[in-house]
């Protein structure tokens, strides 16, 4: 079975190579052939390194400049894209299309592709009502209703839909009208590869300390992923002076492109540069910063559309076997319990609460902790459980 990927991201993520593209590396031992068109306003710099890691994996790979100045480019990008669909579908012989959230549907629809092949829509989420919810559009606004009609009609067309939460499925199923099955609805997780996503041995984990300058019992707390309001950076800043209240040589180890938002309100609250660690490294290299680490952080603000979405740290944490604490009831956290992680309901416990957890549970029982996290990590959060998902769904068309 071939089938065409279309996805709408940006240089400061790397969802296609970190998360699909292993997921569809598996998918092709066991006969699906992939191709990727992908609309970006990366540099040629990184695009270069996207487009390498495709081939490695055995994709073919396009990519279409996306203009995000104003509506009318993002929707001359989407109307090149919808001509590209067209001629890689009948180049390549696809028999699927599957694209990722509304932009990429929106695309497929002006291909008119959709009448002739079986589409999957990945929804990931609810893209129009997070943006109603943090600010970038109005509910009311013609753009709102636009990409709300292109959900709905991405939802109509397609012979199955990819969710992250049962939740989402629920929520989709309605939106979807007459004529839409609940059984079309797949939840899929966003698994890591657990080979390259594991604790290290000891020599290991202190030679990356060494490298970040890090003694053996120095308590490192980690972030790694995107940074902006929704991800409450200045509760990571509150969490992390909590923590140095009572252990002033500990350590923040921020892996992100985008850090700056952590560092405004770290200095807001006093916290010395010198307390914490910027990185911003190769996608490879993630899992070695997050094993030498004895915690992860996944706080997220929580709303509406937060309901669909499962965040791909927790993972990355727990497959690197560090505890957490995230937020309650944003993604698979109903597994976690207190020999795992802690979490977190508004300000329930308090940061304060959160750090004498960590320092006086967590730190005396790290070998517990990590060997605890990993197995859960491993049984809910690898890319084996995510090749099942995604398995499930294309086989049902």
């Amino acid at each position: 079975m071939k089938v065409l990927f279309i996805t709408w991201d940006g240089p400061q993520v790397n969802y296609l190579e970190g998360l699909f593209l292993p997921i569809f590396d598996e998918l092709s031992r066991l006969g699906f052939e992939f191709h990727i068109l992908h609309f970006t306003w990366a540099s040629e710099t990184h695009l270069s390194k996207v487009r390498r890691a495709c081939e490695e994996s055995g994709a073919s790979y396009q990519s279409i400049r996306a203009w995000r100045t104003s509506a009318m480019g993002s929707f001359l990008s989407l109307a090149i894209g919808a001509l590209a669909i067209r001629r890689i579908v009948s180049r390549r012989s696809i028999d699927v299309i599957m694209p990722r959230s509304i932009f990429p549907a929106l695309s497929l629809l002006l291909s008119r592709m959709h009448k002739s092949h079986r589409i999957v829509f990945d929804a990931d989420g609810f893209a129009a009502d997070e943006k109603v919810e943090f600010g970038r559009i109005q509910r009311l606004s013609a753009y709102y209703r636009v990409m709300r009609y292109v959900e709905f009609r991405a939802i109509q067309v397609s012979k199955a839909v990819l969710v992250r939460t049962e939740k989402a499925a629920n929520v989709l199923d309605a939106r979807g009208g007459a004529g839409i099955s609940r059984s079309m609805f797949n939840v899929v997780s966003n698994g890591r590869d657990p080979l390259l996503f594991s604790p290290m041995d000891h020599e290991a984990r202190m030679h990356m300390r060494r490298r970040l300058g890090v003694d053996a019992n120095c308590p490192v707390v980690a972030y790694a992923g995107s940074m902006g309001p929704q991800y409450l950076p200045e509760r990571i800043a509150g969490f992390f002076r909590e923590v140095l209240k009572l252990r002033p040589g500990a350590k923040l180890l921020v892996l992100s492109s985008s850090p700056e938002p952590v560092r405004i309100h770290a200095k807001a609250l006093g916290i010395a540069d010198t307390s914490i660690i910027y990185a911003s490294c190769e996608q490879d290299l993630v899992p070695h910063y997050l094993a030498c680490a004895d915690l992860g952080l996944a706080f997220r603000a929580t709303s509406w559309s937060t309901q669909g979405i499962s965040p791909i740290k927790l993972g990355e944490y727990l497959l690197c076997g560090l505890p957490v604490i995230a937020t309650s009831g944003i993604g698979r956290t109903e597994v976690i319990d207190r020999d795992t992680g802690l979490l977190v309901e508004g300000e329930i416990p308090s940061l304060q609460e959160a750090a004498q957890w960590f320092l006086d549970e967590v730190l005396l029982d790290r070998d517990g902790y990590r060997a605890r996290c990993r197995s859960l990590g491993v049984t809910y959060f690898s890319i084996r459980s995510s090749v099942r998902s995604y398995l499930q769904a294309l086989r049902s068309l």
